[in-house]
């Protein structure tokens, strides 16, 4: 009898608890016991972690127990899980389901089956009370814990972990605002901490971390790390699947009621687009055709089949069926971290989230989308006659797909270390393909501002190398920095750095550039100067108008352009360097007052109650005389350029004159007192630089048509666009290439950053591949060197490729022929080549897209004679 109790007692238990297995859970069983609870909130208590599969089971495996499950049958159906999100099914288990080294495999057996069979894509699943280690793609190891390591060989930005091994260099050449940590052989060797600012040696078969102050990393490590320690670096985990649930602030919003934060109160009107600051919005179609919004954000495109066919840029065009999700601000680098090309997107309108998803059939599609992408590009520049390395670029594309054949087959057997390997290789090689794809002109200035940080001309020489070897022909180099001057100067009030040992370091720049076949031009700062200069002279000082001295956050100072001492003091350092140094130029920088409500100094006040019969200090912009006010204080920058030029030419009649400039021409007479047209018209500039330092080219097209108009034929204008805030290389690219039509060249703000972020190397490849010449330093050679090209052109793509016919292509040579020997007469070029325009305009064998670039080649020859002639 107590045999038959016992037995039915089992049975009872064994009922009890198969039905317990699939039962939801109350929530104080799920407070102990490692769970799962679902988007619906129910919760099902885990029968084991990293255990074989049985009967009637729910188990979680983690990346501790390799990298793929056990194979399974049909009982049984697992789900791929990363950041709480069901991003994937696998029902056939006939080679295991994946498991993520970010996330973890949830398996349903038996009577769970179903329960896990019914997750979709996308879905929140929530783990509780199980601890699972999350592997980034690159991480290290110290004290048990894990830290992500977000870039190698890399500039280290904002926040970031940056590894940096022997291969990049000596040192690091990062600044002292983080902490760095030495390793070799698994052993910390050596430390610089925050505020330290000497570099840190790389070990050669060893590392340095470094991470920036502004990383929560800095404050956990720095206290605590030390020499003999233990980190152990990790680069080679890959990181296959990923998802995430982006919250969205509105969709197709279109009226104040549709979005409150997407109106700007302070002008009665919706911001562009109706995306207000920090917010991610959804545009689909039923929208219109555009966003509409402004440049100051990110997006990506989603096609009708719900996949990222696009990212980057604004006011994008939404795809029928699809849509267009858009960020502004704090958003965009959650937007841009999961929004990677070819990965899948799903709008949640019941919780307002936008479900973004990327698997390993994800990277396949990447793959596969960036050679088609390419090769449309290659077959774009041969119809529209592009002159670049069709040859080079076909094979660039030939080899990516051969790597996404490998790439396809190594993920059909679940090799996701040889399929990442694979489509890594196809990004590198589509890379290649279309940075190649942009042209390269032979005439153009291709400067960058630099701030020497070198100590020896060994370490000069080497620079100037690097900057050469991947295209500049121009250095602007600043001549005071860190309250020293790099140069022995006149200065009663700034010495030079003790760093360089005594050395002239401007000096052994101009020699070594010069050496090279490299401009240099000395970048001077006009009105903000160095800190030493204030705390000896505090009477040159910049006042506000409560009459305190302009004390800005940037550690320099600002001296009064109104004050006959401090002018003088800012003449005297501008002759120092052009009577001294065998510069080919001078640019004045900070031209300007640093806001257009400074200079209430006595120097500045006195003179205008006088003439004006008002106290300045007592104005507004409302007021009348405000505008006499700004006039006023202008022209003390005015008549310093005036100065400071007039003084330079008496100097060396061949010295080069620029400024580098706000590109707001409208703002920058009241806001700045900055007026660079008044000095083109006048004739004290011979060459232009706008600041346009935008993240989007549509912003820099803006400027650079603002400048054509104040320019003319009056100056040569150089574009300054930014590489130091940590835009994409297309990005970057794309903005020299905007304003190549009609610029004669860019500067790059600034070198370190241009080449250390690797735009250099990729401007190399297309943009700089030829060797160019500055137009403004020998005119005749570059118009000759103009018209060489388009004959060069005619023969090498135009003829090939069915632009141009033999019978028009002969006469054009023979008239080319004649125009470059005749180029040592600029006066009569003009004429000139305005002939031969027509004539190629008006043969109808030409085709229309040779006839534009040849337009557009001719255009730049008379733009370069015209500036020449009018610069004399």
């Amino acid at each position: 009898m107590k045999k038959i109790i016992s037995v039915i007692l089992i049975l009872l238990l064994l009922v009890g608890f198969n039905t317990s297995l699939y039962a939801e859970v109350a929530d104080d069983e799920t407070k102990v016991q490692p769970s799962i609870t679902l988007s619906d909130g129910s919760s099902y208590i885990l029968t084991g972690v990293d255990k074989p599969i049985i009967t009637d089971s729910l188990i979680v495996y983690t990346n501790e127990s390799g990298s793929s499950t056990e194979p399974f049958d049909s009982t049984t159906v697992q789900a791929i899980i990363v950041n709480d999100i069901v991003v994937e099914v696998v029902t056939d288990g006939a080679e295991g389901a994946s498991i993520p080294s970010n996330g973890y495999t949830l398996s349903g057996s038996g009577s769970y089956k179903d329960l896990v069979e019914s997750l979709t894509v996308g879905e929140i699943v929530t783990m509780n009370n199980l601890d699972i280690t999350i592997l980034p793609e690159k991480y290290f190891t110290f004290n048990g814990n894990i830290y992500p390591i977000d870039l190698v060989n890399g500039a280290r930005g904002s926040a970031m972990t940056v590894l940096y091994d022997s291969s990049y260099g000596v040192v690091t050449d990062t600044n002292e605002w983080g902490l760095e940590i030495a390793i070799k052989n698994g052993q910390v060797t050596d430390i610089r901490y925050l505020g330290e600012k000497n570099p840190l040696a790389i070990p050669t078969d060893g590392f340095v971390l470094s991470i920036q102050s502004d990383s929560e990393y800095d404050n956990l490590l720095g206290p605590v790390v030390k020499v003999g320690d233990q980190i152990d670096i990790s680069l080679e985990n890959v990181v296959i699947y990923n998802g995430t649930r982006i919250k969205y602030d509105a969709m197709n919003p279109k009226t104040k009621e549709d979005n409150p934060n997407g109106w700007d109160e302070a002008n009665n009107q919706p911001f562009p687009g109706f995306r207000g600051a920090n917010q991610v919005i959804v545009y689909d179609s039923s929208y219109g055709n555009e966003t509409g919004t402004n440049s100051f954000g990110y997006e990506f495109i989603v096609d009708a089949n719900g996949m990222i066919v696009s990212t980057g840029g604004n006011n994008s065009v939404i795809p029928e069926d699809g849509y267009v999700i858009s960020a502004h601000g704090s958003a965009i680098p959650v937007l841009m971290s999961a929004g990677i090309l070819a990965s899948t997107v799903s709008i949640d309108e019941e919780n307002n989230e936008v479900v973004v998803i990327y698997t390993p059939q994800s990277t396949i599609d990447r793959a596969a989308m960036l050679i088609e992408k390419e090769t449309a590009n290659l077959e774009h520049s041969k119809i529209t006659y592009k002159d670049v390395d069709y040859e080079k670029i076909q094979d660039y594309l030939s080899i990516s797909e051969v790597y996404l054949e490998k790439a396809q087959s190594a993920l059909s057997v679940k090799d996701y270390v040889g399929m990442k390997s694979a489509t890594d290789k196809v990004i590198e090689e589509t890379s290649n393909a279309h940075f190649t794809n942009f042209e390269s002109r032979n005439v153009e200035m291709r400067a960058v501002w630099m701030r020497p940080t070198e100590t020896t001309r060994e370490a000069v020489q080497a620079k100037v190398n690097e900057l050469k070897e991947v295209g500049v022909n121009a250095i602007y180099l600043e001549t005071s920095n860190d309250r020293y001057t790099i140069y022995p100067s006149s200065s009663p009030y700034v010495s030079i750095n003790p760093a360089f040992n005594g050395q002239d370091m401007l000096e052994i720049y101009i020699e070594e550039a010069h050496a090279a076949g490299i401009e240099l031009h000395a970048w001077y700062k006009a009105f903000m100067v160095e800190p030493s200069v204030i705390e000896k002279a505090p009477d040159l000082s910049l006042e506000t108008r409560d009459g305190l001295k302009y004390e800005p956050k940037t550690g320099y100072s600002w001296i009064s352009p109104a004050n006959q001492d401090a002018r003088d003091y800012t003449l005297m350092m501008a002759t120092d360097l052009v009577e001294k140094y065998d510069i080919d130029g001078l640019q004045l920088d900070y031209i300007r007052y640093p806001d257009y409500d400074m200079g209430y100094e006595t120097s500045s006040i006195d003179p205008f109650i006088a003439e004006y019969g008002v106290d300045p200090r007592t104005l507004t912009e409302d007021d009348e005389a405000w505008m006499d006010w700004a006039m006023y204080r202008q022209s003390f920058v005015n008549t310093m350029v005036y100065e400071i030029f007039e003084s330079a030419r008496e100097i060396n009649p061949k010295i080069e004159r620029s400024a580098s400039v706000w590109p707001q021409y409208d703002l920058g007479p009241i806001e700045k007192m900055q007026n660079p047209k008044d000095w083109i018209d006048k004739g004290y500039l011979d060459a232009l630089f706008p600041m346009s330092y935008n993240i989007d080219k549509t912003d820099t097209v803006r400027d650079l048509n603002n400048t054509i108009d104040i320019v003319k034929d009056n100056a040569y204008q150089i574009f300054g666009v930014g590489s130091y805030f940590g835009l994409s290389h297309e990005a970057l690219l794309e903005q020299m290439e905007a304003v190549n039509n009609a610029s004669e060249g860019t500067a790059i703000f600034e070198s370190s950053s241009f080449l250390e972020m690797g735009y250099g190397d990729r401007a190399s490849q297309g943009i700089y591949s030829r060797t160019a010449i500055t137009p403004e330093n020998n005119p005749n050679l570059s118009v000759k060197l103009i018209l060489n090209d388009i004959s060069r052109k005619i023969d090498e793509i135009y003829l090939p490729l069915g632009g141009i016919d033999h019978r028009s292509a002969k006469p054009l040579h023979a008239q080319l022929d004649s125009l470059i020997k005749k180029t040592d007469d600029l006066d009569k070029l003009e004429k000139r080549l305005n002939q031969f325009l027509k004539k190629v305009q008006k043969d109808a064998k030409i085709s229309p897209e040779v006839v534009a670039r040849i337009t557009t080649d001719i255009h730049y020859a008379q733009r370069i004679t015209n500036k020449a002639l009018n610069l004399k």
